[in-house]
């Protein structure tokens, strides 16, 4: 820039001020703090419970050929009626399957899976046992899918529950979770 006047200079300096500043995204310093301020009391995003704090179960031996399976469910989560299975493990085979009895739950509007029936709180479910396992110890297969009400459901569960038959006249209770 030799040969150039200061005035001439001074003008390309003020000119390339401006085009930076207009390039810069025009937030003033107070709209920065409010956004600031309003992220730091914004509300968080809410806690999801594991899947087995949500979904508590125990059973009980009723009989040498049924059990009953107790759900506790979590404030603000529940279980849909029929995402419930019960099968025979690998291992203990029989001609007839388990029945499952499952009492009528809640109507529910559920965004993707449409008009359904859900437990809150709570459920009893009742599976009766083939007879060519009764009074034998058995490993049972119990299936079942939850939600969150705050939107988050959990994908299908499945677990195993032991069956023992305790000697004549006693009751077993198993506590899961």
């Amino acid at each position: 820039m030799k040969g150039r006047s200061p005035i001439f200079r001074l003008l390309l300096a003020g000119l390339a001020v401006i085009t930076l500043t207009a390039t810069l995204p025009a937030t003033s310093p107070v709209a920065l703090a409010q956004d600031s301020a309003s992220s730091l009391f914004a509300p968080s995003q809410p806690r999801f419970l594991d899947v087995d704090e949500a979904f508590r179960y125990h059973i009980n031996l009723n009989s040498s050929e049924q059990i009953a399976i107790h759900w506790q469910i979590a404030p603000g989560y529940y279980l849909y009626a029929d995402k419930f299975a019960v099968t025979l493990s690998a291992a203990n085979q029989a001609d007839q399957a388990p029945e499952l009895h499952i009492p009528p739950g809640k109507p529910h509007v559920d965004e993707y899976f449409g008009a359904v029936e859900v437990f809150y709180e709570h459920a009893v479910l009742t599976v009766d046992l083939p007879p060519a396992l009764a009074g034998k110890n058995t490993t049972l297969l119990l299936n079942y899918q939850g939600c969150a009400d705050a939107g988050l459901c959990y994908p299908p569960e499945q677990r195993e529950i032991d069956i023992w038959h305790a000697p004549q006249d006693q009751k077993s209770e198993k506590n899961h979770n």
